[in-house]
């Protein structure tokens, strides 16, 4: 067996911190029944890993951390300043002992606060995720809403009803901080709903509601691109 360091940089100094790096190493590490340490550098913003591991291991070890599939810490490690060294020791005394593989950790302030800044980016990436997933649903909404606005103008009955549910929780959750955006979806449901519960097809005021339906759908899709 033989010793390696790794050390993960991060695209800027504190990428790296704050993101439960350290517990996905753990667990990697746990899997292979590999022991060493791992911690992070608070002075370069790194985390560094040290291990006994034989070198076909450590190859595979350290790309397995590469590849963490962690939507927090994905694109967050910097692959070409990352490193992987082979440590020697003058004797088998000045070798360091690892009995399993744990998390070296610091004082408990600055444990603290990367525990807050771990919480604040999981948070702070499920908003992304849901506002991520109210996007894709307005957007097949609108194309529903104008597709059916297309349909109604050419046609003499009034033959089904727009469905409003994405631009309903797109309303209520308000993911966009775009004014007009959010004023065109007030309006454009607002003609939605006037045309579902019209008791006259057809009529002057059916029909302006329908040209002005397909015109917001447009201003739309332009400011969701």
């Amino acid at each position: 067996m033989a010793f390696w360091e790794f050390e993960f940089h991060g695209r800027n100094l504190e990428d790296l911190h704050g993101l439960n790096l350290r517990d996905e190493i753990r667990k990697i590490a746990a899997k292979s029944e590999i022991k060493g340490i791992v911690k992070n550098n608070k002075e370069k913003g790194t985390v560094k890993v040290m291990v006994e591991i034989d070198d076909e291991m450590a190859e595979k070890f350290f790309n397995k951390i590469l590849d963490i599939d962690n939507p927090l810490i994905d694109g967050k490690i910097d692959m070409d300043k990352s490193t992987k060294t082979k440590v020697s020791y003058d004797s088998e005394k000045n070798a360091p002992e690892y009995k399993d593989f744990h998390i070296k950790r610091e004082d408990e302030l600055t444990e603290m606060v990367w525990a807050l800044q771990a919480a604040g980016k999981v948070f702070e990436n499920e908003g992304r995720i849901k506002a991520k997933s109210l996007n894709r649903a307005l957007k097949y909404g609108i194309d529903d809403v104008s597709a059916g606005a297309n349909e109604m103008q050419n046609s003499q009955g009034h033959e089904r009803k727009f469905v409003l549910i994405s631009i309903e929780n797109y309303l209520a959750q308000c993911p966009s901080d775009n004014e007009d955006l959010m004023y065109n979806l007030y309006d454009l449901y607002q003609f939605c709903q006037e045309i579902n519960n019209s008791t006259t097809p057809g009529d002057k005021r059916y029909k302006d509601n329908l040209l002005k339906i397909a015109d917001l759908c447009t201003q739309i899709k332009e400011k969701l691109k």
